[in-house]
């Protein structure tokens, strides 16, 4: 097993070597052939070995997590994969995520933007941890080979020469790869919080039986649609997610009411709709799926009006312990017409009875035009 490690480690100086005749020539190719293998110790079989096992479980445990989240975003959207793709949930696979993120124009598959921002975080998340495993391991192996070489500053040999080089090697590979990683995630915003991440957040609210809120719902869709996202904060000076509570309600109320917000939000609520529905509701999509319970619950006005000023006095107290001030609560029977006449279930830019994006209207100017007495700016 230790030879094969030594053996792999010298063919990764090979592959660099051959690197360097492609891009340098033939002379310098021969120098990093001979300096790179003494440089990293490659002779002593027990730096080699311990160091690659090292980088080995580094880089298949960096593996194995971007196989994992491509398994949770598969298991968020399965049901919506089998609607757009027609096959049977068992049949979906990580590969579908790719159709449904570029799309299909023979199958009339529309592509999300959603779906492929969160592999492609996935992918660049990955591709940056086996860099920095193999960034880790040469400078852990060129540290090593220095303080243990023949007449180097450290002088063992035997089992606790083995034991030493072990764990100077393991010790240098962690203290090079940490701030390595912390820079990585501010070059590479690794960790910037995307649509599907907001998404996942609150399917995993659901799990734990939480009650979403609208303001959740929205900020969905204010991530997802830059233009919305632009026209806030121009308006308060600040991102959605930095305002305040009652300014959050201010434009749940301009915008919910309008992109139906509270219908997604208490369908999801009672299990109706899936949570990954909202993937494709926020960029005016349908996945096709059916909701789980077609028939509507049959409930009197009474009990439904009830209901719903439960909400809002929940909505209240919520705003009261931040201090905030609360959204005034409507009259009783602006609550009833309301519950009797409920909003289509269609996407939201078929509701606002606008052309989808694509014929040349953005999100802002559709919300503009479908209601101009109820913009934000006349809101606050």
């Amino acid at each position: 097993m230790l030879k094969q490690v030594a053996d792999t480690t010298r063919e990764v100086a090979d592959r660099l070597k051959h690197d360097v005749t492609f891009v340098a020539g033939k002379k310098s190719a021969e120098v990093v052939g001979s300096s790179v293998p003494a440089a990293l110790g490659v002779s002593n079989l027990a730096s080699v070995s311990t160091l690659g096992l090292v980088a080995a479980v580094s880089a298949g445990l960096t593996q194995m997590e971007y196989h994992k989240k491509l398994q949770a975003i598969q298991e968020l959207y399965t049901d919506e994969a089998s609607a757009q793709l027609g096959k049977t949930r068992d049949g979906i696979k990580k590969d579908d995520l790719k159709i449904l993120a570029a799309g299909d124009e023979n199958k009339k598959i529309a592509a999300n933007s959603t779906i492929g921002e969160a592999l492609r975080k996935a992918k660049r998340q990955r591709n940056v941890g086996l860099g920095l495993s193999i960034a880790a391991s040469l400078i852990a192996f060129s540290v090593a080979g220095f303080l243990f070489a023949a007449g180097g500053p450290i002088a063992a040999v035997g089992v606790v020469g083995f034991i030493a080089k072990a764990l100077t090697s393991l010790a240098v590979y962690n203290i090079a790869k940490a701030p390595m990683q912390f820079a990585a995630n501010k070059i590479f915003d690794l960790n910037k919080e995307t649509t599907h991440d907001r998404i996942a957040a609150i399917a995993k609210d659901r799990e734990s039986g939480r009650v979403i809120t609208q303001e959740q719902v929205l900020g969905v869709y204010v991530s997802a649609n830059p233009d919305i996202a632009a026209m806030i904060a121009t308006r308060y000076g600040k991102s959605y997610d930095e305002l305040e509570v009652a300014d959050k309600q201010q434009i749940t109320d301009a915008l919910g009411k309008l992109l139906h917000v509270d219908q997604i939000t208490n369908d999801i609520n009672k299990g109706r709709v899936n949570v990954g529905e909202l993937a494709f509701a926020a960029e005016g999509k349908s996945s096709g799926v059916m909701p789980r319970n077609p028939e509507l619950e049959k409930r009197s006005i009474v009990s439904q009006v009830v209901g719903k000023l439960k909400d809002m006095t929940s909505r209240i107290k919520k705003t009261a312990l931040t201090g905030a001030t609360p959204s005034p609560v409507p009259p009783l029977d602006q609550v009833a017409v309301q519950f009797n006449n409920p909003a289509p279930a269609v996407g939201f830019v078929e509701r606002l009875g606008r052309a989808p994006r694509r014929d040349g209207l953005s999100h802002v100017e559709q919300l503009a035009q479908a209601r101009p007495d109820t913009t934000i700016a006349t809101q606050r």
